[in-house]
């Protein structure tokens, strides 16, 4: 599992900052609330909360487990143990944060009805995907698969 660090700044930050800016919502501005405050708080919840769900997704877990080893504890299979463990709290709390800060911290734009179109616009700009393209779709793809699974 790619660290929280990994996930968050090297996958969902550029998603969200182009979101961000996309609905005019800049960073270290009053425009902020519109919706990047939201959306980067959100995320910043979530990474939490993905990351106590499996073992290997955050160095603490697995100091939690080391200092468990120390004490005696003795655990057949630690990584499926700690997902039964973690599933019901961090399940719970991923499908609860958004939807709790959505009303503590709600953004200012809540609906963007031109988006399907604006997004249909700009595919139809860029054209279909290129086989350079898709060679950096496979490669992205298997580098990550070995990154979580190998």
């Amino acid at each position: 599992m790619p660290s929280t660090t990994a996930r968050a700044g090297g996958v969902f930050l550029p998603i969200i900052k182009s979101l961000s800016l996309s609905a005019e919502s800049k960073p270290n501005d009053k425009s902020s609330r519109k919706l990047g405050s939201y959306l980067v708080m959100t995320q910043f919840q979530a990474a939490g909360n993905s990351s106590a769900l499996f073992l290997t997704a955050a160095a603490q877990n697995l100091l939690c487990l080391k200092l468990a080893e120390e004490l005696g504890v003795i655990i057949a299979n630690p990584w499926i143990a700690w997902f039964k463990a973690a599933s019901l709290p961090a399940i719970v709390s991923l499908l609860t944060t958004p939807y709790l800060l959505y009303k503590i911290f709600p953004p200012e734009t809540k609906d963007t009805p031109d988006a399907p179109a604006l997004a249909a616009e700009k595919l139809k700009r860029t054209g279909p995907v290129t086989k350079n393209e898709w060679v950096m779709i496979g490669t992205m793809i298997l580098a990550v698969s070995l990154w979580i699974f190998g």
